[in-house]
């Protein structure tokens, strides 16, 4: 697997292992959101990439990635929805490991290949309106970006 696969992989994991195991953690936004029929069963967390910039750093033409996230937070309540949101904010500041998965998958111990530096994070409430969605959810999206460091 490339590198961003194994970020994109960290990154998930590392969601699941922060939340409760009553929270579902999925890889992209929710499919259940745009189905009318479907209800979305809360809480739900979700996370997916949204850019990726490849940034020159010197003549020559070596390049580092720079990525921006979303988590978006699916929640019963307003105080449950403050809590997911302040508990993985205030883990991001402690940024994120990145294993070889292509190695095994948890719960195996994989090597630890890198971080992610995450800076610029950034937290907002999302109102959902009653007219326009079958049941009421409280909802918050979580944005950051990283840059990849590998251990040599």
């Amino acid at each position: 697997m490339d590198v961003e696969r194994l970020q994109d992989l960290s990154i998930y994991y590392w969601l699941r292992g922060k939340l409760p195991d009553f929270v579902t953690v999925v890889d992209a936004f929710p499919s259940q959101i745009d189905q009318v029929d479907t209800p979305l069963t809360l809480p739900v967390a979700s996370i997916d990439h949204i850019r990726l910039n490849a940034v020159a750093l010197e003549l020559g033409g070596m390049e580092i990635n720079d990525r921006m996230w979303a988590i978006d937070v699916f929640a019963k309540t307003k105080a449950q929805r403050d809590d997911f949101t302040y508990l993985l904010v205030n883990d991001l500041k402690l940024n994120v490991m990145v294993y070889d998965y292509n190695q095994g998958f948890p719960p195996v111990v994989v090597p630890c290949l890198g971080g992610l530096i995450v800076s610029n994070i950034q937290a907002r409430p999302v109102y959902v309106f009653r007219e326009l969605v079958k049941d009421l959810y409280w909802r918050s999206s979580i944005t950051f970006a990283t840059r990849y460091q590998a251990y040599n």
